[in-house]
């Protein structure tokens, strides 16, 4: 199968978390300290637009003003993961992690880059680490990252236990709804997967993924008009999406309008 993604948005969600984490007593603020927060936000700012070079120009900028700063080390980490250079993110991952010990964002991002990089056995455990941490806002986030993790292995039985757990401490987590849905339909547990699509979907914005697993479940149900609904939605809010080049794909093949 081919790998899952994470959904970027969980990640960038706590990253931002990441920029203001300290550990200890508090540093005097220092003009050095308050542009090396404003770069580092910056930076931030930059990679969410996807403007790559710009981003390592400010996070450069605020590890030489502050270079014990953990969120720049982990943001400054993503980001060279994300331009194919997973040894300097390591690095700064780990710098990070030494200057805010404990970080339950840190250690749930930190799962998210080992198992980019096929080390899932590591990842897991620093997913289920930063979910076993008492000081976590969302372990929901990383049990679901542990089961996207297990899916990439693959390791349906473990994943869909972890999603499991996701929904134990939120049940309308969509992400973990979402998981659920597409792996019940891989397994071809077809009303399973509705029903968890219909909670995803209750949860969370229509996305072209949700309304493509609608077309293909209900029609492997056999409920065609249930499926032409999904059709429709797909092609009228997506036009462009890959889903819908998908759907248009099928209709011509099946000779339908």
């Amino acid at each position: 199968m081919n790998k899952q993604t994470f959904v970027a948005i969980m990640v960038l969600t706590l990253l931002v978390g990441c920029i203001s984490t300290t550990t200890g007593p508090r540093k005097p603020r220092t003009s050095d300290a308050d542009a090396a927060q404003a770069n580092a936000a910056l930076g931030l700012n930059y990679m969410q637009q996807g403007k790559l070079e710009l981003a390592m120009d400010k996070l450069k900028r605020a590890l030489k003003q502050d270079p014990e700063m953990a969120g720049a080390h982990a943001t400054i980490a993503m980001l060279y993961g994300r331009m194919g250079d997973p040894d300097f993110a390591e690095k700064h991952y780990r710098r990070a992690m030494q200057l805010s010990p404990g970080d339950p964002d840190l250690q749930n991002n930190y799962g998210v880059f080992l198992c980019g990089r096929d080390r899932y056995e590591e990842a897991e455990n620093w997913f289920l680490s930063a979910a076993g941490n008492g000081r976590y806002r969302t372990p929901e986030a990383a049990l679901t990252n542990a089961g996207v993790c297990a899916r990439n292995v693959p390791a349906a039985e473990k994943a869909e236990g972890f999603f499991r757990q996701a929904l134990a401490r939120n049940p309308g987590f969509s992400e973990a709804l979402w998981q659920m849905a597409d792996l019940s339909f891989e397994r071809g547990n077809l009303m399973q997967a509705r029903a968890f699509l219909e909670r995803h979907m209750d949860n969370a914005k229509a996305t072209p993924e949700a309304l493509w697993l609608g077309v293909r479940m209900e029609q492997s149900l056999g409920h065609g008009d249930v499926a032409r609904n999904y059709a429709v939605r797909l092609k009228t809010e997506f036009p462009t999406a890959v889903q819908t080049r998908m759907l248009l794909e099928l209709e011509q093949n099946d000779g339908s309008d």
